[in-house]
């Protein structure tokens, strides 16, 4: 597959979804009824909260940039060495991650929070479980039963035991770091390390936009929103992720 039939491919896909997720953005609001999250008792990250189908416009639409990563990762032509279902599996991760923060952000919803937080779940559990694969390689369907299990028990956590999110998130990221140095240690692969150091500067600048986002300057009316700089700011680091570990024997 060229470089341009692949672009082409992704951008076709892209625009289709990002013209339906626009043309949802006036229509009347279903979700009075819905339970609330907490958020708009507290700040909602400055955005305007508006009685419409998306509530918040531009963190809602800022989420797009996970889909344009994803659809990237999944169109891109695979390399001969790696396997074409866990290029698409990353891919759809990275695009959960997104279409589940638009979901939050369009309803502000306790819904939309299981499914924004469990997107992030399904991306972080798999980077933690790439890098176990790593150290000691294990079958698909052992890698696969770990992941639906591991997503399967986040799912329920965030019903049963809500306000653990923030541990699990810390669990997962610092158990793929982990993993990653002893990767690095036991093995000394061959891979493209700037791709890593893009990764983390990336993720690094996009964690001090959402710690510093309530205490950030803004203007709820703006087209330009702090936390929808964290989430373009976040998909780009996972795209990054990717290009690291599609580098392995290439460093």
């Amino acid at each position: 597959m060229s470089f341009w039939i692949w672009w082409a491919r992704a951008l076709a896909v892209f625009g289709l979804a990002t013209a339906l997720a626009v043309s949802l953005t006036p229509l009347p609001s279903p979700w009075n009824a819905w339970p609330r999250d907490g958020c708009e008792q507290v700040n909602c990250y400055c955005e305007t909260l508006r009685d419409s189908f998306i509530v918040q416009p531009i963190n809602t639409h800022s989420n797009l940039a996970f889909v344009l990563v994803g659809l990237l990762i999944v169109f891109a032509p695979p390399r001969r060495a790696a396997r074409p279902e866990y290029q698409t599996v990353f891919g759809g991760a990275v695009m959960a991650v997104g279409l589940g923060s638009w979901f939050y952000h369009a309803s502000l919803t306790r819904l939309g929070e299981w499914f924004d937080l469990v997107g992030v779940y399904l991306l972080l559990s798999l980077i933690l479980l790439v890098n176990a694969h790593r150290l000691r390689p294990m079958s698909p369907a052992t890698l696969a039963a770990l992941y639906v299990g591991v997503n399967v028990l986040g799912g329920l956590q965030m019903v049963f035991a809500n306000a653990l999110q923030q541990v699990v998130f810390v669990g997962l990221f610092g158990g793929a770091a982990a993993l990653e140095i002893a990767a690095w240690l036991k093995r000394r692969p061959r891979m493209q390390f700037g791709w890593l150091i893009a990764a983390l500067t990336t993720f690094a600048l996009a964690a001090a936009t959402w710690l510093a986002d309530a205490r950030l300057p803004c203007d709820p009316a703006s087209l330009f929103q702090w936390h929808g700089l964290w989430h373009a700011l976040t998909a780009t680091a996972a795209g990054f992720v990717f290009l690291y570990f599609r580098s392995e024997g290439r460093g």
